[in-house]
């Protein structure tokens, strides 16, 4: 992913719209680019300062956001590939069991 293509993917990054796919290509650009990550970095400053919830939670320190946020999506990463993992375990269990059940 080039920075254009970041640049275009990062309202979606933060709205929590990327495929899993799209989200771990810009999570590993953004740890690569630091002009991304630093827009990226102003831009949720920004919606953080703009969100009154956000702000009387974080009482204007907004230092750790960007890292929440960042980590968030990491944690979704792992989970629908923790989840993905499950799906084909499953798979190969049911067809173990239609193949038993057929030859025996």
């Amino acid at each position: 992913m080039d920075c254009s293509e970041a640049g275009r993917k990062m309202e979606a990054f933060l709205r929590n719209e990327l495929s899993i796919m799209d989200m771990r290509q810009y999570l590993r650009h953004i740890r690569e680019c630091d002009a991304c990550r630093s827009e990226l970095e102003l831009e949720n400053i920004i919606r953080s300062a703009a969100d009154e919830t956000r702000t009387a939670e974080c009482g204007y320190d907004f230092s750790h956001s960007l890292s929440d946020l960042i980590e968030e999506r990491e944690t979704r990463i792992r989970a629908y590939g923790f989840t993905t993992l499950l799906d084909l375990i499953l798979s190969i269990l049911i067809i173990g069991t239609i193949a038993a059940g057929i030859f025996l």
